[in-house]
């Protein structure tokens, strides 16, 4: 895990993640015209999408149990 927030954890994104995510992203980008490769460019550099985005999982709240 790369960090914990309130109610959830940061994941690694995977390979997985990447192809139940890029159709929604290009589904935007057909409807606000943002593409894809821009979302994934920092500084003018490009980055794998493990790079730009993380994944999010749900975690117990010992106030909750």
């Amino acid at each position: 895990m790369l960090g914990a927030f309130n109610g959830g954890e940061f994941a690694s994104l995977s390979d997985a993640d990447w192809v139940l995510i890029r159709p929604y992203l290009e589904e935007n980008a057909r409807l606000f015209g943002i593409c894809v490769e821009d979302l994934l460019t920092m500084d003018g550099q490009p980055y794998p999408p493990q790079q730009v985005y993380r994944g999010v999982s749900a975690t117990r709240l010992q106030v909750l149990t």
